[in-house]
């Protein structure tokens, strides 16, 4: 098996996990989110195997886009909404954040294949390790580790970087007092 076997088995997870998220969300939000997702994604999939593109790759990296945004909202609903807390809640809230993480290297990986040098120390070789050390490098960003081995030299990177990095410091913050307000309301309401 080689690599575009793997990156076809990819795509067929995606596919799945984006119309598994859809039945267990549902509404209006997550319907146009899946729907979307999948169009922009199926679209690029069948043009990247006509005739790989730019069109294909942003239409496949649009739908993996809207997809995390989907499964951020499915998350972020199930993770901080009235209720009580649990340990189910606490692990959705965990796969948000790591959500969070993968939504922001497909940003990256988007950027990276149309602007190179947006980059530095990102490997030449295959696409699988430039996407593995983007990968890498979003959760250190998430994370605040910043070891400096990849950094952002395009403005639109470093903005995305800033962002990404504020929201890796507020998030967890953010979830600890949700999810204490809960508790408190719960154990109120049980005494």
């Amino acid at each position: 098996m080689g690599f575009e076997t793997v990156s076809e088995a990819v795509q067929l997870l995606f596919f799945a996990i984006t119309f598994i998220v859809y039945l267990i969300v549902r509404g209006p939000i997550a319907t146009t989110l899946a729907i979307s997702a999948l169009i922009a994604d199926l679209a690029g999939y069948v043009l990247d195997l006509v005739e790989p593109s730019k069109t294909s790759l942003i239409l496949g990296y649009a739908g993996l886009i809207i997809a995390f945004v989907m499964a951020c909202y499915a998350l972020g609903y199930a993770a901080l909404a009235p209720g009580v807390v649990t340990v189910h809640r606490v692990l959705g809230a965990i796969a948000l954040y790591l959500n969070i993480g993968l939504m922001f290297a497909t940003l990256y990986g988007l950027i990276w294949h149309f602007i190179p040098n947006s980059f530095n120390n990102i490997p030449s070789g295959p696409n699988w390790q430039a996407d593995g050390t983007i990968v890498y490098f979003s959760f250190v960003t998430l994370t605040s580790t910043g070891f400096g081995d990849v950094t952002p030299l395009h403005p639109i990177v470093r903005t995305l970087a800033n962002v990404e990095a504020i929201i890796g410091q507020l998030f967890p913050a953010t979830l600890l007092a949700r999810l204490i307000t809960l508790e408190l309301r719960g154990y109120r309401q049980r005494s």
